[in-house]
C-alpha cells in the first residue's frame, strides 16, 4: 500500500498551535484528512481573522471548490489549492459532487509565505499535482506517520519537513510548466513572448493577441488555453501582477505610479483590487516584507 492510499484511509485533524510562540521561518500549524458526502464541509476565512497562514489542499477524490473575492476556482481529483488566509475565501465540497476526500496542510512563517508567493506567482491558486509527485507522497507519509506515532512530534522537525515540502512543491510546479512550454507550437511561444514585451501597453487585449497570432480569437483563446489552461486575458493579467510584484520586491524607491504604467494598468483602485484579490494583501504590504532597512549602531 502506497502512502497515498495509507493516508485516505486515514480521517481527522491534527493540530500544532501550542507551538506559535516560537517563531520559527516555517511552521506547520495542522493536517488533516476528511471524506466528505454530506455538503456538510464548508470553510469560511474571512479577513476579520487576525492569524496568517497558507493552506495546502489536495482533492484524493470528487470536487472541491474555492471561493475567493467572487471568483470560483474547481478543484477535482488531481488538484490542489494554495490560499493565504486571512482572506475573503470561502472551500467546500462542490453542490455538483457527491464527494469531496482531501489532504490539507496548513503552514505559517516568513519562509513559508514567500515560497507560497513564489508558487502563487508561477502557477496560480489551483496547481496540478502529477500522480508521481514527491511533494505529495511527502505530505502524506509525515502525516501516516504522526497519526501512528502522535509523541514522535517535533516542532523542529516539523519545520524541517514545511520548508522541504514547500521546496519540492516549488519545484515540481517550476518543472511542470518547463514541460508544458517544452511542448508548445512556436506560434503559442512566440505569443508569450510578444505579451511579454508589451506588458506596459494597456491596449494590448484579447483581439491584438490573436490578431498577432494570424488567428480568429475563438480559434486562437482555444489553443491558448489548451496549453496554458487559463484564458489570455487572465494570462495577460496575471502576467502584468507577477511583475508588477517583481517591482514591489526589487525596486524599493520606484513610485506605485510608475509600476502601475510599466504594468499595463489603467488605474490606481483598479490595480490594487486586483492585486489585492490575488495576493491577499495591499502592494504597499507586500512591498513591506521585502525591504531592507539598515541597522543602525
Amino acid at each position: 500500500m502506497t502512502q497515498q492510499e495509507l493516508a485516505r484511509k486515514q480521517n481527522g485533524d491534527i493540530s500544532f498551535r501550542r507551538f506559535q510562540n516560537l517563531k520559527l521561518l516555517c511552521q506547520s500549524r495542522s493536517y488533516g484528512v476528511s471524506n466528505v458526502t454530506g455538503h456538510s464541509y464548508k470553510n469560511t476565512q474571512l479577513c476579520r481573522n487576525p492569524e496568517k497562514f497558507i493552506i495546502f489542499q489536495y482533492t484524493f477524490q470528487g470536487v472541491g471548490e474555492l471561493l475567493l473575492n467572487g471568483e470560483r476556482y474547481m478543484v477535482p481529483e488531481g488538484k490542489a489549492f494554495l490560499l493565504f488566509v486571512p482572506s475573503n475565501s470561502i472551500y467546500m465540497q462542490s453542490p455538483d459532487a457527491a464527494l469531496y476526500h482531501f489532504i490539507y496542510i496548513s503552514m505559517f512563517g516568513d519562509m513559508a509565505m514567500e515560497i507560497a508567493q513564489k508558487i502563487i506567482k508561477k502557477c496560480g491558486m489551483v496547481l496540478t499535482i502529477r500522480p508521481d509527485s514527491k511533494a505529495l507522497e511527502m505530505l502524506c507519509e509525515h502525516f501516516n506517520k504522526i497519526i501512528a506515532y502522535p509523541s514522535s512530534r517535533d516542532i523542529y522537525d516539523e519545520a524541517n519537513f514545511t520548508y522541504s515540502f514547500l521546496l519540492t512543491l516549488l519545484k515540481e510546479q517550476e518543472n511542470n510548466a518547463l514541460a508544458i512550454r517544452k511542448e508548445m507550437p512556436d506560434m503559442v511561444k512566440n505569443i508569450l513572448s510578444y505579451i511579454d514585451q508589451n506588458l506596459a501597453d494597456p491596449s494590448l487585449n484579447l483581439s491584438r493577441m490573436a490578431a498577432t497570432a494570424q488567428l480568429s480569437v475563438f480559434y486562437f483563446t482555444r489553443l491558448f488555453k489548451k496549453y496554458l489552461f487559463t484564458p489570455p486575458q487572465k494570462y495577460l493579467q496575471a502576467r502584468r501582477l507577477s511583475y508588477a510584484a517583481q517591482l514591489l520586491e526589487n525596486e524599493y524607491s520606484m513610485p506605485l505610479k510608475i509600476i502601475i504604467e510599466q504594468c499595463g494598468f489603467f488605474n490606481e483602485s483598479h490595480f490594487c483590487y486586483l492585486f489585492r484579490k490575488t495576493y491577499g494583501m495591499s502592494p504597499g504590504e507586500y512591498r513591506r516584507q521585502f525591504k531592507y532597512t539598515p541597522k543602525t549602531e
